[in-house]
């Protein structure tokens, strides 16, 4: 019985924490939506949400198109092709979509922008600003390694049997292509384009600032009505709306990514014979890929290190004193140590509550358990950024000290946005746990916590390193909550860089943006080093 108590105990700061920062939050917003037909009637009715509605939609699905497209291909040829230098050219394809969207959109508006590089390398022009195209490109691009990375996971593990079948009976490279790839794959790419689909659908940095008022997502809309008009009625309409699209994107996602690892289990795998043409034209086509994806990084780095070069002694001393304040509300130097203070704290704080959930299942012995706890701590995924932060307001909003305490409600939604991935990681290396060591342990009277250290903790440390890293990349990146929420004194490297967005090209914003594409590198060069780096939740 102490047994049963003390790991009920472990629950209790996890479950705490989720009911107070996002279940009862989510709750008021339900209940705001829910209290007027009216306000539904008036949403529904309008011409400008229809229009957004749709637009929402569309480009989350030419993004999904062309990124998926492109990824597929990229996968089959780092699977199958054997491109030369693979094992720097397959990391450096995942990098783009670890970076921040803001240090990519500043090198991508850089990059393409008429006066830009691209109008001053060959001459072309092209309109960024309030152009739908400009906003898929810069998704697409984003995206590409999510095909990539999943797609190649899936080549990989291709049944050989089947296509050794297939070539004694004479089919062809293609007839093998329709008749076992695809359907193999199938469930990956589904599983691929549905994660896509919701990055893309959930956009809020690409398309506030570069979608102009002519262009809007449902996050974007959200923000205008509950943030800038304080229209708290048609905002929670939106928020549930988006809510329940999300949530059924987030299901089907995790009945096909689960359908893709059962399918995925032993078996001898398809390893076919690449020739030098076939290695040449993969490696071609990886390193192009490359250079589209990562033009938004060099670009970036290029016009900080230009504008570094032709500034004066003084103002490169300027950089980061005083100079900005105004701007931004605090000093460039606090604003970077609001970065780092931020991810490290999501990083210690999420693996935290990873190991309470784990020290709670090793004495609870259920699945359903385990099933329910996945459930409960994924369903963030399906919220976005905004409404999260929307809900933080509604119910902590009105007491006086709110604004003196925002920095908990900031690290909170950064922390929603990791838990995600942290639990799942931690929750994948308990289940190598052997059942029978467990028992062991417990017959032998040892208590939780010397289970966990002894037994459990040797599986799982890895894991926990690696969760701690992407935590804190998580956080470093993350914009729309802390955009949000943040005022003065708590405003981090990637919100600096949104409010000093028009002035780009002086170098306050242009050192922002290279840091925090350096800060992102350098955790992903040490999450690759432990090898266990993976893109699905």
């Amino acid at each position: 019985m102490i047994m049963k108590l003390g790991g009920q105990f472990w629950l209790f700061p996890p479950l705490v924490f989720f009911l107070a920062f996002y279940y009862l939050p989510l709750f008021m917003v339900f209940e705001i939506a829910m209290s007027s037909m009216f306000a539904w009637q008036k949403v529904l009715a309008s011409s400008l949400f229809t229009r957004f509605f749709l637009f929402t939609i569309y480009q989350a699905i030419m993004t999904t198109i062309f990124a998926g497209v492109i990824g597929t291909v990229a996968g089959y040829a780092l699977a199958h092709g054997k491109p030369y230098g693979k094992r720097i050219l397959s990391p450096a394809l995942t990098v783009p979509f670890l970076l921040p969207p803001i240090s990519i959109l500043v090198g991508f508006v850089l990059f393409f922008e008429p006066g830009g590089i691209l109008t001053s390398l060959f001459g072309l022009k092209f309109e960024v600003f309030g152009n739908p195209w400009a906003i898929i490109l810069a998704h697409t691009l984003y995206n590409i390694s999510v095909f990539a990375k999943m797609t190649e996971s899936a080549f990989k593990t291709e049944p050989g049997d089947l296509h050794l079948i297939g070539e004694m009976q004479g089919a062809n490279f293609w007839r093998r292509l329709k008749t076992i790839t695809l359907p193999y794959v199938y469930p990956t790419i589904l599983a691929a384009s549905l994660i896509t689909f919701l990055y893309a659908f959930n956009s809020f940095a690409i398309v506030l600032l570069i979608g102009e008022v002519k262009y809007q997502t449902l996050e974007v809309m959200i923000y205008i009505r509950t943030r800038l008009r304080l229209d708290f009625m048609s905002g929670a309409v939106i928020s549930i709306i988006q809510l329940l699209i999300n949530m059924i994107v987030v299901v089907l996602y995790l009945r096909y990514s689960r359908k893709e690892g059962a399918e995925t289990e032993g078996g001898e795998y398809y390893q076919p014979i690449a020739t030098r043409s076939i290695r040449l034209a993969s490696t071609a086509f990886i390193l192009f890929i490359l250079i589209l994806t990562w033009f938004p990084i060099i670009s970036t780095f290029i016009k900080f290190f230009q504008s570094y070069e032709h500034a004066t002694t003084i103002q490169r001393k300027q950089l980061l004193s005083g100079t900005f304040d105004y701007l931004l509300g605090t000093s460039p130097l606090r604003v970077i140590m609001n970065t780092i203070g931020f991810a490290i704290s999501t990083g210690i704080i999420g693996i935290s509550i990873a190991v309470m959930i784990v020290l709670f299942l090793q004495s609870s012995h259920s699945e359903l358990n385990q099933y329910l706890i996945s459930f409960f701590t994924i369903l963030p995924m399906a919220t976005s950024g905004i409404t999260i932060s929307f809900a933080i307001l509604l119910l902590f909003g009105s007491d006086r000290n709110f604004s003196s305490l925002v920095w908990i409600f900031i690290l909170a939604a950064h922390l929603l946005a990791a838990l995600p991935f942290v639990i799942r990681s931690v929750l994948t290396s308990y289940g190598y746990v052997p059942e029978e060591m467990l028992g062991v342990s417990e017959m032998l009277g040892a208590d939780a916590v010397r289970t966990f250290r002894k037994i459990v903790y040797p599986f799982i440390k890895k894991s926990l390193t690696v969760a701690f890293l992407f935590a804190s990349a998580i956080s470093v990146g993350e914009f729309g909550a802390t955009y949000y929420l943040s005022r003065g004194e708590w405003i981090t490297v990637s919100t600096a860089i949104g409010k000093l967005f028009n002035s780009r090209y002086t170098m306050l914003p242009l050192f922002f943006a290279s840091l925090l594409s350096l800060l992102a590198l350098s955790l992903f060069m040490i999450i690759e080093g432990f090898g266990e780096f993976d893109l699905k939740v």
